[in-house]
């Protein structure tokens, strides 16, 4: 297990392996280089977790996920990723200049009272268990909150000035979504091509 604390520069894939914990704590800035190898116009750092991730912030010391360069845009860093993680607990935290921010898939987790904003996409979530609540996701060039197949739950949420507010990618799966202020986006909720359930 790991814990981080102060400043972190993160240059290129950090991996939680299986099995371990990395604990982020209050006041911590993660501060991702850009860099492009592959030249496909995103940045490539990664968090990659495998095990679980808890960024436990607080409201006078929340915890920052932006980039460490002088002239940050979005995806300067590409994403926290995660496949069949045991958990991703993301409370009091900031997240901006990246890709996809949040990429989930076949894992469960929180985020509360977080600022994610000026990235490409808020998140990606696929057959995944999330819990949304108390966010302000603003002003992201993509999509706030992106899901598929998933039990995502959205309370008490501000979701504005982003392309797509909220997008249905393909079956929305047991979700709620409720009390949540979402206006102000280019589209409100957006579903996709293959959406084939009712709303």
């Amino acid at each position: 297990d790991t814990t981080w604390t102060g400043e972190i520069l993160v240059d290129g894939q950090v991996t939680v392996a299986h099995g371990v914990t990395l604990q982020i704590l209050p006041g911590t800035n993660v501060r991702f280089v850009r860099r492009d190898a592959d030249r496909d116009g995103l940045g490539d750092a990664t968090i990659i977790v495998k095990g679980s991730l808890v960024a436990s912030g607080t409201e006078r010391r929340p915890i920052r996920f932006l980039s460490a360069e002088s002239d940050p845009r979005p995806a300067d860093w590409l994403e926290i990723r995660s496949d069949f993680a045991r958990e991703l607990l993301f409370d009091w935290c900031e997240f901006r200049d990246s890709a996809y921010t949040l990429h989930a898939h076949f894992t469960r987790g929180h985020m509360r009272n977080s600022h994610i904003h000026s990235n490409i996409d808020g998140c990606r979530l696929g057959r995944s268990r999330f819990l949304f609540q108390n966010n302000l996701v603003e002003q992201n060039s993509g999509k706030g909150i992106n899901f598929r197949d998933s039990e995502v739950t959205l309370i008490d949420n501000i979701i504005r000035n982003n392309r797509a507010g909220i997008f249905l990618f393909e079956k929305p799966g047991k979700s709620i979504i409720r009390g949540n202020n979402i206006y102000d986006n280019d589209i409100n909720l957006q579903l996709g091509d293959f959406f084939a359930e009712d709303v």
